[in-house]
């Protein structure tokens, strides 16, 4: 698998910090392109983050033929976890088909828990916020889930977005975890290309019914 790194704005980021990030998402995507049997050319684009602290330190988006990726410009004891954590998450997507379609919100919801779950499985002791929920405030967005699940035209910022909370990625993380549960025997490498109805279904086995 090639895999090749380029960089907007690159007079931000130092000599030094481009070589660590470019050493650094390679090592990361080869890894994950290797557990998730990728074969094709996978391109990065890295933009930084222009304010100062930045908002967050790596956010991704696999919206496009590129990866893109927003990187803090600043060396952070954390930064590499985050990067991993970016790079993992985009690949997950890209290996399940979540890129340049026409997602309903359940494809989205599934999609995000499962790729969170795989940072988490390939990064020792990585817990991210979105994955630290009360499974009884979930549970009362459910019957909002189950009438706009269909929905290709959702709202983006309220299911989504990092200042909102992230709702749809702890969603995600919830139903994943029920169903895990459920089948321990399962892994978000093994579940990366499941339909959306085959994981509908294995959440109804595991309590929740979203039909």
């Amino acid at each position: 698998m090639k895999i090749s790194v380029a960089f907007s704005e690159s007079r931000i980021f130092t000599k030094e910090h481009k070589q660590w990030l470019q050493n650094t998402i390679k090592e990361t995507a080869n890894h994950a392109g290797e557990l998730l049997g990728i074969k094709r050319k996978i391109n990065f684009k890295v933009y930084p983050f222009i304010s100062n602290p930045p908002p967050m330190l790596s956010r991704g988006c696999a919206c496009s033929k590129e990866l893109e990726m927003i990187v803090s410009p600043h060396r952070d004891a954390k930064l590499k976890q985050a990067v991993k954590s970016t790079v993992y998450h985009e690949i997950h997507h890209l290996a399940r088909g979540f890129i340049d379609v026409e997602a309903t919100l359940i494809d989205a919801v599934f999609s995000e828990g499962l790729a969170v779950v795989f940072e988490m499985e390939n990064i020792p002791g990585y817990t991210p916020q979105c994955a630290i929920y009360d499974p009884a405030v979930l549970q009362g967005w459910l019957p909002i889930l189950r009438m706009e699940k269909d929905n290709t035209n959702y709202d983006y910022q309220k299911w989504f977005e990092f200042e909102q909370g992230e709702l749809g990625y702890s969603m995600g993380k919830y139903f994943v975890d029920l169903i895990f549960r459920r089948y321990p025997y399962l892994n978000s490498t093994m579940l990366v290309r499941a339909p959306t109805e085959e994981l509908l279904d294995l959440l109804y086995s595991s309590g929740i019914n979203l039909k």
